[in-house]
């Protein structure tokens, strides 16, 4: 009689993780009703009466990219988990207070789980009827049931045997979204508080799995049952650009996942009769903070471009990000831009946001190709300045900003900061080529998601700004900059001498060229080599990259690094900003053949460090005055 079957309860493994695989399939849909993105959903605008003069036939289509973690608890082995779809649609206003409409999806998913090979794919179809009502001018009530189909391929690696045990499941679900709120409108400025209910109820095939031998398992029939409410506020406003209209948006939401029903039944293949198991994994009610960002690029024929970036943190071990891209077009040239209230103070005492994403080619600034890391960045920040007049000739510059950065995959380098920077300013006269001359000071907090990089920086110096031409500007500086963490790896101090020169070409934006050298401490992440301990001010085991082989080395380098970029103008308060940079790093220091000696008798092992490490960023930025 075989022992009662173990390492059934990690996530991904058929019968306890396929429902968190189904809500994925089903986020195609989910996330653009979620955050009111469907072509029907613009009745917002029917406050100021232009939805309502639009009407008529629309057609969309929209991509959804989901990815995450979760770490490891005790009764499941980390996971990491991605899915990503495409919907299509149509919908019809059927009046100025209800419009209607119908989609179909397609989307795939793919979850990891450990390091032993454990994984599970799946595919799957759905089909949405979704619509929306007013009941006043100023509220609203959405709602979405479809109904999809997926199949599931999962590989689950036995290690009595030191095989895999293979299935195929297939499962039926049934999901939806109801959703009310209120709409303010002043000028062109949204606000609307709102709540929701998400549901699903999935049905999963019996399956058996081959290979393995006697480990082989058979699962039973299995319903699973899913409900979550959210409560959440959302704001918009518009303006014009050089295009058409920029409809940039942010929303906060919390939300609970209510305890549903997840039990499994499984037995040994070679014993469909018994004895079965039953499976509850944990699951109790979640709740998490769910923070989001995008806009609407509207065309003058109508044609209507939609971005959204949104993460998701749970009060427990799992982490989401999803990404959202769609595109919808009026069928019947209606396509009218919609009214913008001229007299809106909006923008009046500006705040600048940028938001952006980088692809980072070496993110541990690693010196052996074999300790890169590579990875991408989605990046937010906030900074608000303030000029005070001391003189005809000086003012003084105070600014704040907030900013924060998660990563695709090595979340332990998500990072949120916020500083206030100074800046005391000459200006030798009211001539065009005059030189501004300034002395200033800087101070941030950083918190990493890794706490051993967590800490502040601070950085003083001197510049000065002049405009060589009527098209070329030039900027300089020299600092002093320090950074103190929890850990004295990443405690460090350089010094700094950078440039930079713009280059106007009017209305078609901007070139720059900036290089910087730096004299002063780096830190580099790798394996434990011989060469890396011997030029080593200080070395711990890096907590960022979830890899125990890898150590982070603090160094004396020179570092020069060097950025070119195009800003191209969307309107008097928009651009969108393309760059790359590289640095690259020497340390001063040689290895001491002595020191790798010994550190190679105590059986320190590895390959010889290349001696300077290269690292170079891509970078697309949307950057906003509000």
């Amino acid at each position: 009689m075989h022992p009662p079957p173990a390492g059934i309860l990690q996530p991904g493994v058929p019968g306890s993780e396929s429902g968190v695989q189904l809500a994925s399939l089903a986020n195609t849909f989910l996330g653009l009703a979620n955050t009111r993105s469907l072509n029907l959903a613009k009745l917002g605008m029917a406050a100021s009466g232009d939805a309502a003069q639009q009407g008529g036939t629309g057609l969309w289509i929209g991509g959804n990219a989901n990815f995450g973690t979760r770490d490891q608890t005790s009764d499941s082995s980390a996971s990491r988990f991605t899915s990503d779809g495409v919907s299509v649609g149509i919908d019809h206003r059927i009046s100025n207070r209800l419009a209607l409409g119908v989609g179909l999806g397609y989307a795939r998913g793919h979850t990891t789980i450990g390091a032993d090979g454990t994984k599970s794919l799946a595919r799957g179809t759905s089909l949405a009827l979704y619509g929306s009502y007013q009941p006043t001018p100023r509220t609203f009530v959405d709602g979405l049931l479809g109904y999809g189909t997926s199949r599931h391929d999962m590989d689950r690696f036995v290690a009595a045997a030191n095989e895999f045990a293979r299935a195929q499941r297939k499962a039926d679900q049934l999901f939806g979204s109801m959703a009310a709120g209120y709409e303010h409108r002043d000028g062109n400025v949204l606000l609307s508080p709102y709540g929701r209910l998400d549901f699903s109820y999935d049905r999963l095939k019996a399956a058996t799995e081959s290979g393995a031998g006697l480990n082989a398992l058979a699962y039973h029939d299995q319903k699973l049952r899913s409900f979550q409410f959210s409560l959440g506020l959302r704001a918009d406003t518009s303006h014009s650009a050089s295009f058409g209209v920029i409809v940039p948006r942010i929303r906060i939401e919390t939300r609970h996942d209510f305890k549903g029903e997840r039990q499994a039944t499984i037995a040994y293949a070679d014993q469909p009769a018994g004895p079965h198991y039953a499976v509850t994994p944990a699951m109790e009610g979640r709740n998490s903070l769910m923070l989001g960002i995008g806009s609407d690029f509207i065309l003058a024929g109508g044609l209507r471009l939609g971005v959204d970036y949104q993460v998701q943190r749970s009060f427990g071990p799992e982490r989401n990000q999803a990404l959202r891209l769609w595109l919808a077009k009026s069928l019947d040239g209606k396509g009218a831009l919609p009214r913008l209230d001229a007299s809106s103070r909006l923008f009046s005492d500006p705040v600048r946001v940028e938001a952006g994403y980088t692809w980072d080619t070496n993110l541990t600034r690693a010196r052996d190709a074999g300790d890169l890391r590579s990875d991408g960045i989605y990046g937010l920040q906030a900074s608000k300045a303030t000029i005070f007049p001391v003189s005809s000739n000086t003012r003084l510059i105070v600014s704040g900003n907030l900013s924060g950065d998660k990563l695709h995959t090595y979340s332990g380098l998500d990072r949120l900061a916020g500083g206030l920077n100074g800046e005391f300013q000459y200006r030798t006269s009211g001539a065009f080529d005059a030189t501004t001359f300034g002395a200033f000071a800087r101070a941030s907090l950083e918190q990493y998601h890794a706490p051993l990089r967590s800490g502040y920086r601070s950085s003083f110096g001197v510049n000065l700004r002049r405009a060589l031409t009527d098209r070329i500007d030039l900027f300089g500086a020299l600092a002093s900059n320090a950074r103190h963490a929890r850990n004295v790896v990443f405690d460090a101090r350089d010094y700094s001498a950078r440039f930079n020169l713009d280059y106007s070409l009017g209305r078609s934006g901007a070139l720059y060229l900036g290089g910087e050298y730096r004299r002063g401490d780096v830190v580099s992440t790798g394996r434990r080599t011989a060469e890396n301990l011997s030029i080593a001010k200080s070395f711990v085991q890096d907590d960022a990259f979830g890899d125990s082989q890898l150590f982070a080395y603090r160094v004396e380098a020179r570092t020069v690094l060097w950025t070119l970029g195009y800003n191209l103008p969307l309107g008097q308060r928009d651009s969108i900003d393309f760059s790359w940079r590289r640095a690259q790093a020497t340390p001063t220091a040689h290895p001491d053949p002595l020191a790798a000696a010994a550190y190679g008798a105590a059986g320190v092992l590895g390959p010889s460090a290349s001696g300077r490490y290269t690292a170079q960023q891509y970078s697309i930025s949307y950057l906003m005055r509000f």
